[in-house]
């Protein structure tokens, strides 16, 4: 199964509360980042044919939306979720992946707000990528 999927960015605001004066295009500034460290992105996520993401967790607060398609949102405790178009999902710094079992392309519309790094123990833990589903 192919583990690559496709983010398109629509806006990425590196303040918050974000500052509503004047206009700075910084999804240019940001071609390699994932997430903002002190700020918010907003952006889809196009996961191919038979396609998906590896699982990993993010710094990040995630709202959601399947726009189109479906995916099965998969946890690293093995619970999987099938997702249609209109169904919402909240990522707090979980680990997670998206699989698309179908024929179609899916995706996923998310706005990311920076967040506190999740705890285990007494270690702080990164944006983390590990193995696909």
């Amino acid at each position: 199964m192919p583990s690559y999927c496709k983010f398109s960015d629509f806006f990425w605001e590196d303040g918050f509360p974000a500052n509503n004066e004047g206009y700075q295009d910084a999804v240019k500034e940001h071609t390699s980042d994932l997430v903002s460290t002190t700020g918010s992105v907003f952006r889809a996520v196009d996961i191919p044919p038979s396609g998906n993401s590896p699982f990993h967790h993010t710094v990040s607060l995630d709202y959601g939306i399947l726009v189109s398609g479906m995916l099965i949102l998969v946890l690293d405790d093995g619970q999987r979720l099938a997702l249609r178009v209109g169904d919402v999902i909240v990522q707090r710094g979980t680990i997670h992946a998206c699989i698309n079992e179908t024929d179609e392309w899916a995706r996923m519309v998310d706005v990311m707000l920076t967040a506190e790094k999740v705890k285990a123990g007494d270690k702080e833990v990164d944006t983390e990528f590990r193995s696909s589903p």
